[in-house]
């Protein structure tokens, strides 16, 4: 019988082959190094819990091997909430158990990881890139609603362009990057958004027992990055509320004898200055979401 081979081809007596192998858990390894092998030697052993069944995930998602992380729900570095409320970024998946690291502290959940398919568990990373950083306020009723809506409306504008992280990448989703304002290159912020995102939404959302109740929303890049913003907004939201006399009430109840005239009198000596606001500004979307309707 004829043999054939690749010109060129060389066959050795001896080859050294070397090839690493993981057990998927701790185990026992059963050979000693120099020891002589065999293709049918066991090198080292696991026990595995329960039932255990290989399942050729590509196979069954007919996808390449080398696609089955991308395709997974949860993934290394996705910001979750299990269902105790826990919530932090997945460090490690294991065959057996998954480690998650909280967002604010060093303490670890370790879960086992068949709850990651099984459990109710909120990803905040999937395919997400507009996250809502969302500020509640309530000021005065001697206070104009319409007036302190164009001048939540200024606040959100301003964080859109002053809330930056530590590398000076805007952190609120826009349209257009402020940066090409200044003819400088965009950060980013205006990357990949299939939405108008051009200003804050504002909501005058209830009469409270001494407050009117308002929401200001924007849209940022991360679930990580919502609170610097929340923070920026705050120290925004101070400035123009003392500029304007915006008054945020005291939890009290208050019994006015007198004062209530003099008090809206102070107000209103600023009337003019807040309806310029309202000239420049508008009222946002504070109309849009009345219904379903296309």
């Amino acid at each position: 019988m004829a043999h054939s081979y690749t010109p060129g081809l060389k066959v050795l007596k001896k080859t050294l082959f070397s090839k690493e192998r993981i057990l998927p858990l701790k185990g026992e390894v059963l050979v000693q190094q120099g020891d002589k092998l065999s293709p049918e030697t066991i090198v080292a052993s696991t026990s595995l819990p329960g039932n255990v069944q290989m399942l050729k995930v590509n196979n069954i998602l007919n996808i390449e091997p080398r696609d089955v992380k991308a395709c997974l729900v949860v993934k290394e570095g996705d910001r979750v909430q299990l269902q105790s409320g826990y919530n932090g970024y997945v460090h490690k998946i294991t065959p057996r158990v998954t480690y998650i690291r909280h967002g604010l502290n060093e303490s670890v959940a370790i879960i086992p990881t068949r709850q990651l398919v099984s459990a109710e568990i909120i990803n905040y990373t999937k395919e997400i890139k507009l996250v809502p950083a969302v500020v509640n306020v309530g000021v005065s009723y001697l206070n104009n609603p319409r007036q302190v809506t164009s001048i939540l409306v200024k606040v959100g504008k301003r964080a859109m362009v002053e809330a930056r992280d530590a590398k000076g990448r805007h952190l609120v989703r826009q349209n257009r990057c402020p940066y090409l304002e200044e003819n400088k290159p965009s950060c980013g912020c205006d990357k990949d958004i299939h939405v108008d995102v051009t200003q804050p939404v504002v909501r005058f959302d209830k009469f409270n027992d001494s407050s009117l109740d308002f929401s200001m929303w924007v849209y940022v890049r991360d679930y990580g990055a919502q609170f610097k913003t929340k923070s920026d907004m705050r120290l925004i939201m101070y400035e123009e509320f003392k500029k304007y006399d915006i008054r945020i009430p005291w939890p009290i109840r208050t019994v006015y004898q007198g004062d209530e005239k003099r008090e809206e009198q102070e107000i209103n000596q600023l009337d003019s200055k807040r309806n310029e606001v309202m000239d420049e500004y508008g009222l946002g979307d504070l109309g849009r979401g009345e219904s379903g309707d296309e």
